[in-house]
C-alpha cells in the first residue's frame, strides 16, 4: 500500500525532498565556512564575547538553516496555497522561538561577562531579566505572525511595567544602592559594618 501510494506520487516528492536535501549540505558547508570566518576574525579582536556568540549559535544556526530549507521545499511542493502558508506559519514560529530563546541566552552571558564587578546574586537577576524581555517581545512577534492583535497586549504590558515600577518605588532605590556597593568593592565578604544604632 505504501509502495503503491509513493509509485503514484513519487514525482510530487521528489523536487522538494531534492531541494531540501541540497539545502541540508548547503547549509553543513556554510555554517563550516562561516563559522571558521568568524573564528579567525574572533582570534584577532580582544572582545570575549564573540566566543559566547559563537559557542552559543553554532547548533541553532543549523536548526535555522534546516527550517530555511523546510520552508523553500514546502513553497516548491504541490501542496495548496493553505497547506504551504500554514506550514510556513509553522515553520517561522520555530525560527522566532529558537532565535529569542538564544538571543536570550547570548544577552545573560554577555551580561554576565561585561558586569564582572557586580555581585553573582546581581548577574543571575540582569540576565533573568534580559531573558524575559526578549521571551516578551518573542512571544509578541509569535503573535503578530499568526494574525493576532498585539496592541493591547503590548499596552497592557505598559501598564503592568508602571505598577510594578510604582510598587517597588520603595524597594528599588535600596536595590540599587545594594548594587552599587556591591559594584564599588569598598565593602567585601566578612567586612563589619557599624550601624546607626550601634550594632
Amino acid at each position: 500500500m505504501v509502495s503503491d501510494w509513493f509509485r503514484e506520487r513519487w514525482p510530487d516528492i521528489v523536487l522538494p525532498g531534492s531541494v531540501f536535501l541540497a539545502w541540508l549540505f548547503a547549509s553543513l558547508w556554510l555554517r563550516a565556512s562561516l563559522f571558521r570566518a568568524f573564528g579567525r576574525w574572533a582570534s584577532q579582536t580582544k572582545w570575549r564575547g564573540d566566543e559566547v556568540i559563537a559557542r552559543v549559535s553554532r547548533r541553532p544556526f543549523l536548526f535555522w538553516c534546516l527550517l530555511l530549507g523546510a520552508y523553500v521545499a514546502f513553497q516548491v511542493s504541490v501542496l495548496g496555497p493553505e497547506m504551504i502558508s500554514l506550514s510556513g506559519k509553522i515553520l517561522g514560529s520555530l525560527f522566532v522561538a529558537s532565535f529569542f530563546l538564544v538571543a536570550g541566552t547570548v544577552a545573560a552571558e554577555l551580561l554576565k561577562l561585561h558586569l564582572p564587578k557586580v555581585p553573582r546574586l546581581s548577574h543571575g537577576l540582569v540576565g533573568n531579566i534580559a531573558r524575559v524581555v526578549l521571551l516578551v517581545v518573542g512571544a509578541l512577534v509569535l503573535l503578530d505572525l499568526w494574525g493576532a492583535p498585539t496592541t493591547p497586549i503590548v499596552l497592557a504590558l505598559l501598564a503592568l511595567g508602571v505598577v510594578v515600577v510604582v510598587a517597588s518605588r520603595d524597594a528599588l532605590p535600596n536595590v540599587l544602592a545594594a548594587l552599587q556597593l556591591g559594584a564599588g568593592g569598598h565593602i567585601k565578604e566578612g567586612d563589619y559594618i557599624k550601624l546607626d544604632s550601634g550594632e
